[in-house]
């Protein structure tokens, strides 16, 4: 879905030439792995680091 509206944005853009067109599409995909990256760290990263550490505690509720 994501690359048919990256077509739709470069073809009202002016984006005719294929290369260009390329260029734009691996640019957008590395901003998009790179956010999930910072999101997976931000969200997940305290949770391993919690889990794993050699002073935590289980607590059993």
């Amino acid at each position: 879905m994501q690359l048919l509206v990256t077509f739709f944005v470069m073809h009202l853009s002016g984006y005719r030439n294929l290369l260009s067109g390329v260029v734009l599409v691996l640019l957008e995909s590395a901003a998009t792995v790179s956010v999930a990256a910072v999101e997976f760290d931000h969200k997940v990263g305290p949770l391993l680091v919690l889990a794993f550490s050699p002073s935590a505690t289980t607590v059993f509720i």
